[in-house]
Parts: structure tokens; sequence; C-alpha cells
């Protein structure tokens, strides 16, 4: 998947099927990261715009498949901040009461693998 930023950061397209996918905020994007089977991408929308539930995962045409939540396990966060490939395991990182949390993501059964504390 081949993704473009425009906008000054605050749209992301991508090519699905011939048709160009975009995703559009008033705010810049905190990050993404595209899945390596291709599927879909992770997003981290704007917390201004989306609060604290600003990571999600959207399928290659665009739909929304998992919007990340926060666990009882993790506690409610500020937002996430940031995401990325670890070893071949998606990562994303919340802040909650002023740490980083990080969420291993199993991002085809819309569950995580491992929350733990991050450095």
């Amino acid at each position: 998947m081949q993704v473009t930023i425009e906008n000054n950061g605050k749209k992301i397209c991508w090519v699905y099927k011939g048709t160009k996918i975009c995703k559009q905020y008033n705010n810049t994007l905190m990050g993404y990261e595209c899945l390596p089977d291709g599927s879909g991408i992770v997003i981290l929308e704007p917390y201004q715009e989306a609060g604290s539930n600003n990571a999600v995962i959207f399928n290659a045409d665009g739909s929304e498949r998992w919007r990340l939540p926060y666990t009882e396990e993790s506690g409610k966060g500020v937002f996430f901040d940031r995401v990325g490939m670890t070893q071949g395991k998606l990562k994303v990182i919340a802040i909650i009461d002023n740490r980083d949390v990080g969420f291993t993501v199993d991002w085809n059964n819309c569950c995580y693998l491992n929350i733990a504390a991050a450095r």
C-alpha cells in the first residue's frame, strides 16, 4: 500500500482497486502505519478531533475495522501518540497517567496481544 500525505499532514490517501481512498482532518495526523499484509492501515487521528480514542485501523477500502479501545488493564488514556512495526509486531503507544503504555495489536482479530509499560 502506497500512502501519500497531503494538505500539510491533514489528509492521508492511498489507492485500493483503482480508487483513491482519503481520510481528511482539520488538524495534523499524529501518525500512521500500513499493515504488513496490505489489508489496511492504522491511523492516529488528531486527538483534537477524535479525542482519546484516536487510533483506528481502516481496511484498505477505507471502511473502519477497529477503533482501538483502552482496557481496564491499561486505564483510560489521554491519546495514542505513536505507532510502528517492531520485530514484525504492530505496536501502538498511548499516554496514560503521565506514562507511556505500549499495546501490541493483533490487527486480524481486533484485539491486544499484550499491554505493558513502554520505555
